[in-house]
């Protein structure tokens, strides 16, 4: 049975095109992310990493991301997101999320399978789905951090893919979580023959930082989910201090708005890049 989540990735792929998928800390985020859902007309993914998701509880949080959700014109799928932690993942697919990626990345190969399986198996009995990931992609994301790069090959990749059943994969590949220090050494063929033959939508972590044209190139190239998730956090941060060097209003909902305005004007950027809208997007890579 395939869900909200999968539905929306294996449309994109089919479309020549990429959702969208942005972490979010909070309902200000979040109410960001739809807001430029709505404006562009476009789906999207809205994700939180394991931290918000222990601040405010599987529930809580699932029923207000799910609300959020409901208000939206354009469908919306709620996604964990870096979860190390099998028994989270579950308390997440029952609390109704559309989708939980397990991140067993840090673990041998077939340990890795193993508990990436059992996610997806419990996910796919709830009619959720899956995200899985393969090699170790740099830099630190929450509480996720990862010093040593480990990229992936074709093979243990359709392997990984065949014997876990998850319904979305992300290879390492060479981008990196956190901000560049240096433009990253993508490996483009891999993402084109990947999305040519895995069989499951290809995910792009550590999205925030890339520059236009590699965006427009790994859509090119047959990606479906590209995350974003540093560039909201910078975007707060900024709008924060940009406010509060002027005179700031008196009234916390007005500069709410104000955030939420700045945000949403990120996200929009990012969903026009990955959506192929322009003369710019140019046409997916022949495989």
């Amino acid at each position: 049975m395939q869900g909200r989540f999968q539905e929306m990735l294996r449309r994109a792929h089919r479309e020549g095109c990429a959702l969208g998928a942005f972490n979010v800390f909070g309902i200000l985020a979040a109410n960001a992310v739809t807001d430029a859902a709505d404006d562009m007309k476009l789906p999207v993914i809205i994700q939180t990493s394991v931290p918000v998701v222990q601040r405010y509880t599987p529930r809580k949080l699932g029923a207000l991301l799910k609300e959020v959700g409901r208000r939206c014109s354009r469908e919306v799928a709620i996604h964990l997101d870096h979860c190390r932690d099998p028994q989270l993942a579950m308390q997440c697919i029952d609390c109704g999320w559309d989708a939980v990626m397990l991140d067993g990345s840090h673990l041998p190969f077939e340990e890795n399978i193993a508990v990436t399986k059992a996610v997806a198996d419990y996910a796919h009995a709830k009619g959720r789905g899956a995200e899985g990931e393969l090699g170790a992609i740099l830099g630190v994301e929450d509480d996720i951090c990862s010093d040593i790069g480990g990229l992936v090959d074709f093979e243990h990749s359709m392997e990984f893919i065949g014997r876990t059943g998850i319904d979305a994969y992300a290879p390492a590949i060479g981008t990196a979580h956190g901000q560049y220090s240096a433009a990253p050494q993508i490996n483009y063929p891999l993402v084109r023959e990947l999305a040519a033959k895995a069989g499951v939508p290809i995910v792009i972590h550590g999205g925030s930082g890339l520059s236009d044209d590699s965006f427009r190139e790994l859509v090119a190239c047959g990606a479906a989910k590209i995350n974003i998730s540093t560039a909201l956090k910078m975007g707060y941060v900024s709008a924060l201090e940009r406010i509060f060097a002027a005179e700031p209003p008196q009234n916390p909902l007005v500069i709410d708005t104000m955030v939420e305005e700045e945000l949403s004007a990120i996200v929009r950027r990012h969903m026009e890049l990955f959506s192929g809208r322009g003369k710019e997007a140019g046409e997916r890579v022949p495989s």
